[in-house]
């Protein structure tokens, strides 16, 4: 039999341990998951919820991005997850590259999905997840791609930002050219006086990209008969030399004083970007063909993230000053709500943001009141979506959320309105006209 000391020192550890338990449960965050209570309160929906494919255990997520048709789940080993917008279905999953390399953010066309991992350029067909085409880029990317449908723009670490022509691409990996015959792929190439940090942006004739020094630059790019040579492939030079290629004119070159740290935006054939300095930052927009500066306006905070251009209005976040609503016009201050420091989505009527613990707040659209909140903390990956009004949302271990408002079953396309798929108009049923009343006699004539 035990001794009674022996009784006391069991009796003493199991109240430890059973209050370390009790610490650490207090400790532990409750998961919060966007349930039909919550989200009714406010007139939400959860569209739906999918999980990505990692190891939860040992893998993360990356990056989350989305166009509008295709969430892109990229996590840190290197998988790539896709999931339909409007279902939540799961297209594909696949590895890209070796395990745990760098990567950056996908980009996306019509077609095909566009990701540098380490020095290798992959591009998927976005609803089969089939590989397209991949080869090496000339340089070590330092900014993620970008692409205006018909070239395949990326910065690399020598300072120079390379453009690829895509229809090239797909004709030389057609007739099994690749790798050997890749250089044929480079439309052009310009050189920045500083390497680039955040990926370039295209519309149109005019593609724009910063250097980290703190000037913007915008190339005119080849008009359609120029690109035309670049469709022609020299079959009869098996050696050959690089053929002529006509070279992007610079509109513009827009120096400041001050560090360009957040992405840019281009919207409307204006160029909105952040500069940073000791004092804050200043937000300017710059017309994106002539260069002229159309309205700057200061901020006492830092800014990191993208300028997001909805319609007529600009939000901009600030790490400890809140989110701006400007003009997109005159740069007008038009609300400031304190609390927010991420954009992630706007309705006609709502804006969603993250606060400083990671709630979801939603804001009065018209002047930035708060109208609730969703405690989603657990949900800490979030996309800042300015091509659709959908939220989305996921946990670092990959399970992802989509929300919209009620009565929005499809979406809001605010980037590029002209791909909004024509959805068939119901007329309203019509109540059928009354029988014509029966005017015989039941009973027996006269």
């Amino acid at each position: 039999m035990a001794s009674p000391l022996k009784k006391a020192v069991l009796t003493l550890l199991c109240v430890v341990l059973m209050a370390d338990t009790a610490a650490a449960q207090r400790r532990t965050p409750h998961f919060a998951f966007p349930t039909k209570r919550m989200l009714d309160q406010f007139g939400l929906h959860r569209a739906w919820a999918s999980q990505a494919t990692l190891n939860r255990a040992s893998d993360e997520v990356r990056h989350l991005v989305a166009d509008e048709e295709v969430t892109y789940v990229q996590s840190r080993a290197g998988i790539v997850t896709a999931f339909d917008n409007q279902t939540g279905k799961r297209l594909w999953a696949r590895l890209l590259g070796r395990r745990d390399r760098p990567s950056f953010p996908a980009t996306s066309n019509d077609e095909a999905a566009f990701i540098a991992v380490d020095i290798t350029l992959f591009a998927i067909e976005k609803r089969t997840g089939n590989e397209l085409w991949t080869f090496q880029l000339k340089k070590h990317p330092s900014s993620g791609p970008a692409t205006d449908g018909d070239q395949l723009f990326i910065g690399a670490i020598d300072g120079n930002i390379y453009a690829y022509d895509l229809r090239r691409i797909h004709a030389l990996h057609k007739e099994n050219r690749l790798p050997e015959w890749s250089y044929q792929t480079l439309a052009w190439q310009y050189r920045t006086t500083w390497v680039m940090t955040s990926p370039a942006v295209a519309s149109g004739r005019v593609v724009a990209f910063a250097s980290r020094d703190g000037s913007l630059y915008s190339l005119a790019l080849p008009t359609s008969r120029e690109k035309q040579t670049l469709l022609a492939v020299d079959k009869d030079r098996v050696s050959g030399s690089l053929l002529t290629i006509p070279k992007p004119t610079l509109r513009f070159q827009l120096e400041t004083d001050d560090r360009i740290v957040a992405p840019i935006a281009l919207a409307n054939g204006r160029i909105y970007m952040v500069t940073q300095n000791i004092g804050g930052s200043r937000i300017y927009c710059v017309d994106a063909n002539s260069g002229k500066l159309r309205w700057a306006v200061p901020t006492g905070f830092p800014v990191y993230h993208k300028p997001q251009v909805i319609g007529d209005q600009v939000f901009v976040a600030t790490s400890h000053g809140g989110m701006y609503c400007l003009s997109a016009e005159t740069g007008m201050e038009i609300w400031r709500n304190s609390k927010s420091v991420e954009f992630l989505a706007a309705t006609p009527n709502v804006v969603f943001a993250s606060d400083v613990v990671n709630n979801i707040v939603l804001l009065n659209r018209e002047d930035g009141t708060p109208m609730g909140k969703l405690p989603l903390r657990n949900f800490s990956v979030r996309i800042e979506n300015d091509r659709t009004d959908r939220v989305i949302i996921s946990t670092e271990s990959g399970l992802v959320v989509c929300i919209h408002e009620k009565g929005r079953e499809f979406p809001l396309y605010h980037m590029h309105p002209d791909r909004k798929p024509i959805v068939p108009e119901f007329a309203a049923a019509v109540p059928a006209a009354p029988e014509p009343a029966d005017d015989s006699d039941d009973g027996d004539s006269e």
